[in-house]
């Protein structure tokens, strides 16, 4: 497809994440090639990109809201019931549509997000140091958990919505063969971190590391708490 033609769609563009890869297809689309469908839009880009007041629980609200944006890229940032039954319910039922009347599909897993304008994952931590209840601990503490910071997660949403990244694997010996089919994200299960797999199909690096991702979103919180304390004070 001509990459004029393109437009996305982001399902849940007004939430943490979605809003994040709203940002960042506007830093190199026009606002009228990006839309957002949620029930309430609360973020007013100066960008002006489409919103779409739609039911996301309703499958035949999303039909209408995705004919309406003309999206030929859809990222799908929400679930209705975030449980992990769930959300594999979901991944498999994306995964088996690849293919379908020329549907590429692909399903990429995080673990923690974090980031400035996180709800759940900083506020949590920050609420436990000042409850004073960081002395308390539950097993061996050898359990393993991944975090991912925000500019992460959109970064791996755009490779994974490049149209080449569908096509070759940039770092086989078979991208270099314009004839064949390559190796492609479609179809695919991509998790986020710093796996090789997701760097030598998806080319992902993560963009900010770890502790500079820390680093950013403390002091996103503690410039927004401010905030906060001085409306409470006017």
């Amino acid at each position: 497809m001509d990459p004029s033609l393109e437009s996305f769609c982001v399902l849940g563009g007004e939430g943490f994440v979605g809003q994040a890869i709203i940002q960042g297809l506007l830093a190199s689309h026009p606002p009228q090639r990006v839309s957002s469908l949620g029930l309430t839009q609360r973020t007013f880009s100066p960008s002006n990109y489409r919103f779409f007041r739609t039911d996301v629980t309703s499958k035949s609200d999303i039909l209408a809201s995705l004919r309406l944006s003309g999206a030929t890229t859809v990222f799908h940032t929400v679930s209705p019931h975030p449980t992990a039954s769930a959300e594999a319910r979901s991944e498999s039922m994306v995964i088996a549509a690849n293919g379908i009347n020329g549907l590429r599909t692909c399903a990429l897993r995080f673990g923690g997000i974090f980031g400035p304008g996180d709800r759940q994952v900083l506020p949590g931590f920050i609420k436990v140091y000042h409850d004073g209840q960081t002395s308390f601990q539950m097993g061996q503490n050898l359990n393993l958990f991944d975090f991912v910071y925000i500019s992460n997660v959109v970064h791996a949403h755009l490779l994974a919505a490049s149209p080449h990244r569908n096509r070759f694997d940039q770092f086989s010996q078979i991208y270099l063969d314009p004839s064949s089919e390559g190796v492609g994200v479609a179809g695919e299960v991509f998790v986020i971190s710093n796996g090789e797999p997701a760097r030598r199909v998806l080319g992902y690096e993560p963009l900010v590391s770890l502790e500079e991702g820390i680093k950013e979103a403390v002091a996103a919180y503690k410039t927004e708490e401010q905030r906060l304390q001085a409306q409470k004070r006017n």
